[in-house]
């Protein structure tokens, strides 16, 4: 695989992608009991928005640059706040957290990490930030396969976040059919699948296959900003979160930041942002 995340760090996608995972860690986290965190395509951490490959894109410009910048807009959204907080404490501006980072931030001591990384060096950089951390597991090892060896997760309740790269042209294949075997064997977890948006508005099309292909009781909820007039890598304008078995109001909590937050990103009022409701 030749995707480097390092060159898209903080950008618009990654901004939604880790808003939506804070509200849905958050969630989880109003009850006693402990949760597990599963994530097929873990990524380095953290990311240095200093060195070569982000210096070269610029990315985090459009993305979490704008998002700071504006904070004090978002006094009124705990969400974005808690979020940002977290951005600071990691060390932005020289830094900005991956998912696997943040997660283990919004995490409590009775809470388990698994995460799974296949490229050599995201890998090493991965064991770096969480060595000696007890909390977490890290695997070497195919997304896919891993997924479907380490389910179900010990514990009752769970998340499994599945973040590929979408450079192989069968990916949305892969995740559907890992998808299918994957929720067998851990009916009552919370699956999440994040998507790119693209100019072509193929993803409109990959998502209502993905959900066709699902039990007919599964709710799903379908969260997409874009930021039209931005054209940074393979005609990326935006990116979206797919929620299986969705937590209760969490489409709720949602909409209570998802517009302040596009109004911030978006590119002269471009783009859009909704939520969409399936059940087979």
């Amino acid at each position: 695989m030749n995707y480097q995340h390092q060159y898209h760090a903080g950008n618009f996608a990654d901004v939604c992608k880790h808003l939506v995972l804070s509200e849905l860690i958050q969630q989880l986290c109003q009850k006693e009991t402990p949760f597990g965190y599963l994530e097929t395509h873990a990524g380095a951490g953290i990311y240095d928005l200093t060195d070569v490959p982000a210096q070269k894109t610029q990315e985090f410009s459009v993305g979490i640059d704008k998002l700071v910048q504006a904070a004090d807009r978002f006094a009124g959204f705990p969400t974005v706040t808690r979020y940002l907080n977290t951005v600071k404490k990691t060390g932005y501006p020289t830094y900005y957290p991956g998912s696997p980072w943040l997660v283990r931030e919004w995490a409590r001591p009775l809470d388990s990490l698994i995460f799974i990384e296949k490229h050599p060096q995201t890998l090493q950089a991965l064991k770096t930030c969480f060595k000696s951390d007890k909390q977490v597991a890290i695997h070497d090892r195919d997304a896919y396969e891993g997924l479907l060896a380490l389910l179900p997760l010990k514990q009752g309740r769970g998340l499994i976040f599945i973040d590929p790269a979408y450079e192989a042209p069968d990916e949305w294949d892969r995740v559907i059919a890992a998808l299918e075997k994957a929720m067998v064997r851990y009916r009552q977890g919370i699956f999440v699948v994040w998507y790119p948006i693209k100019a072509d508005g193929n993803w409109e099309k990959e998502t209502a296959r993905l959900c066709e292909q699902l039990p007919a009781t599964v709710e799903v909820l379908a969260i997409n900003l874009s930021v039209l007039g931005i054209d940074i890598r393979q005609g990326l304008i935006g990116g979206g979160m797919l929620v299986i078995n969705p937590p209760w109001q969490l489409e709720k909590q949602v909409a209570k930041w998802l517009k302040a937050v596009w109004a911030v990103l978006s590119h002269q009022g471009q783009g859009a942002f909704n939520q969409i409701r399936y059940k087979n």
